[in-house]
């Protein structure tokens, strides 16, 4: 059996320290201690009294198996790779993808209530660190009156976090709440929950990712249509479906720049595909740039001869940033990398010029056989959750950065092991 529910655990206790440790720090952007959290997270499995079960588990199961037999393949390419400094660099950022789902699929399950007051922990960190960067945005804007200090990743900068993975971040709590949490939540503090999940909604809009918007608004769609079917949902449902038109209505009539990052969407650079050399004052929208990376990828795998196992974790993006030198792109000055240092910007490409067709086949394997387990079990969080990942995987490296290992792995099975909360209420 994939997963099995398994005997009590009698470590639950030294569960939630870590699991706050790992959320609270993410929300804050405390990298040292998010690492230190991981690193924990091992630690439990091997110093328990019972690791020789856990760790068995671990290495008996399909999902793990196959992502280590990806990591090994990756290490391997320090064999031939150019570059073997900068490989092992890559690799060890790279070691999240086996740490955290030896935890989660030796340990295999977690108890509900250590979920609970984690995700409460995290949706009030994630309030507050939204609160402390509008309360900044809002002192640069009486000073500068510069309206776009509010959006994208310029509203984030206190923390230094990524616009686009904290929204992801806000988009685990709405739909943790919206589907599990708020059952369990005493019914003096619905009010405030309902507050939160307007506000971390808004929050999301003002971070201004296209994805995630498209993203939150299809999975409000979708809930409005499962309370809809329901005989005593209805009411609320039309009255959130009335919220939804509005504020879409004006987001997409009025001038502001979550509009402009939906209209920058178009592809207009066609020549992309064919021409031989770009001007370094060229700009690429997100669409353009991803389709040249392709196009890059390509090219490459072929001069090489790589498409069997890839160019290596430690030359691919020596091999892309000479792409961008010889197509003569912006490389920056005063301080600016321009596009030096770019990766693929998709997890599948990303994986296939590192690790080849065998990379990208285990890395389907492994999700092929997590899907599968989150149907099986009918956990519809992890579900919904983990195909919103999926999106994103096609416009980001998500095996390539510690936060983007977490989204990738953490919270998807972090919610496939949950364990009802019935026995310890």
């Amino acid at each position: 059996m994939f997963w099995n529910q398994g005997e009590k655990n009698d470590y639950r206790n030294l569960i939630l320290p870590v699991l706050l440790v790992s959320l609270v720090s993410l929300a804050f952007s405390i990298r040292f201690l998010n690492s230190l959290s991981s690193i924990l997270l091992v630690a439990i499995v091997l110093i328990h009294s019972q690791r020789k079960i856990f760790i068995t588990q671990a290495f008996t199961n399909y999902f793990f198996l196959s992502l280590l037999t990806l990591f090994v393949l990756q290490i391997a390419g320090l064999l031939y790779a150019n570059d073997t400094a900068h490989g092992w660099k890559e690799v060890t950022k790279k070691a999240g993808m086996v740490a955290i789902p030896f935890f989660f699929c030796g340990v295999r399950h977690i108890s509900g209530r250590n979920i609970y007051m984690a995700v409460v922990a995290f949706s009030i960190s994630l309030a507050a660190a939204c609160l402390y960067c509008l309360l900044h945005a809002g002192i640069l804007y009486s000073q500068d009156h510069d309206a776009s200090v509010f959006f994208y990743h310029t509203l984030l900068v206190p923390f230094d976090q990524h616009a686009i993975f904290f929204s992801f971040f806000l988009f685990y709590c709405i739909v943790y709440w919206m589907e599990e949490g708020s059952s369990y939540l005493p019914s003096k503090y619905k009010g405030w929950l309902t507050a939160l999940i307007l506000f971390f909604v808004v929050m999301i809009v003002l971070l201004s990712s296209k994805l995630v918007i498209g993203i939150t608004l299809l999975y409000m769609l979708y809930f409005i249509f499962k309370r809809w079917k329901e005989r005593t949902g209805k009411r609320p449902a039309l009255a959130a479906l009335i919220v939804i038109v509005v504020s879409v209505s004006l987001v997409m009539l009025t001038k502001n720049p979550v509009r402009e990052r939906f209209a920058d969407m178009n592809l207009s650079k066609h020549s992309i595909f064919t021409q031989q050399s770009f001007a370094p004052h060229m700009y690429f929208n997100g669409l353009e740039f991803r389709l040249l990376s392709w196009r890059f990828s390509y090219e490459i795998l072929n001069e090489k001869k790589a498409w069997l196992l890839g160019v290596s974790p430690g030359d691919a993006q020596h091999e892309l940033n000479r792409k961008y030198k010889e197509m003569n792109m912006y490389l920056g000055d005063n301080g600016k990398t321009g596009f030096w240092n770019f990766n693929c910007h998709n997890l599948y490409l990303q994986t296939i010029l590192e690790s080849g067709v065998v990379g990208l086949l285990l890395l389907i394997i492994s999700i092929i056989f997590l899907l599968a387990e989150m149907i099986k079990r009918k956990q519809r969080l992890a579900l919904i959750f983990f195909l919103a990942i999926l999106a994103f995987s096609f416009v980001e490296s998500l095996l390539s950065t510690q936060y983007a290992i977490l989204l990738f792995l953490f919270f998807p099975l972090l919610s496939l092991s949950v364990e009802e909360m019935t026995d310890d209420r």
